[in-house]
């Protein structure tokens, strides 16, 4: 019997992450990290990732890539300084 493989992506969430790429770009336009002071390059989603969280901007903070280590490196400081919920 032949298998079929599957897809490493749902269509639902290739969607949501063509839909992230655009927002992505228009969101890091000229952004700062909180972190570090330096250019933004990343997206950190402080309430995580899942579904529909993917896109929620509310739920953004742009970050450099060391500001991004710092906040997952230190999750008390991170959250009381609102960078992680």
């Amino acid at each position: 019997m032949k298998r079929t493989k599957l897809k490493p992506v749902s269509k639902k969430r290739a969607d949501r992450l063509k839909t992230y790429s655009e927002l992505r770009k228009e969101f890091l336009k000229g952004k700062i990290c909180p972190v570090t002071g330096k250019q933004a390059t990343e997206i950190h989603h402080t309430n995580g990732r899942e579904n529909e969280r993917l896109n929620d901007v509310v739920f953004w903070l742009a970050v450099s890539r060391e500001g991004h280590n710092w906040i997952h490196a230190n999750p008390k400081e991170a959250r009381e300084a609102g960078w992680l919920i």
